[in-house]
C-alpha cells in the first residue's frame, strides 16, 4: 500500500510539474520564424505576470524564447493555428501590446505554446 502512495504521488508531481500555466508577456524581442519552420516570440527582459494558476512561480524560458509550432510533448501544432498565433503575436508586437499564453515546458526548459491571446496595452 506504501508503495502504491508513494507511485501515485510521484505521478502526480510529474504531470503538475509540466501542466499548462498562463502568463502576460510582451514579445519585446520579436516574432521569429526560421527557413526550418520554427515561429517563436522572444520576451527579452520582460517579466512576465498574471500567472494561473496564481500560486505559480515564473521560472525563465530557455533564452527567452517561446516556441509557437509545436507542444512541449513533441506534437506539431496544425498550419491554421501556427499563423493565427502568429497573426496575434505579430500585431501585439507591433503595437506594443501584451499578449496571454498558455506555456508548456519540455524537460530541458524550452517554453512551447498552443494558445495565444491579445491583451492590449
Amino acid at each position: 500500500m506504501k508503495k502504491i502512495f508513494v507511485m501515485l504521488v510521484g505521478v502526480f508531481l510529474s504531470v503538475s510539474a509540466n501542466a499548462t500555466v498562463y502568463w502576460t508577456v510582451k514579445a519585446e524581442n520579436g516574432v521569429h520564424t526560421t527557413s526550418s519552420g520554427m515561429v517563436a516570440i522572444n520576451i527579452g527582459n520582460y517579466q512576465p505576470t498574471g500567472p494561473n494558476p496564481s500560486s505559480t512561480v515564473w521560472e525563465a524560458c530557455s533564452h527567452n524564447w517561446i516556441y509557437l509550432h509545436k507542444a512541449a510533448d513533441g506534437t506539431i501544432i496544425e498550419d491554421k493555428y501556427v499563423d493565427r498565433m502568429l497573426s496575434v503575436a505579430l500585431a501585439a508586437y507591433k503595437t506594443d501590446s501584451r499578449i496571454r499564453v498558455a506555456i508548456d515546458r519540455d524537460a530541458s526548459g524550452r517554453c512551447y505554446s498552443a494558445q495565444v491571446f491579445d491583451q492590449g496595452q
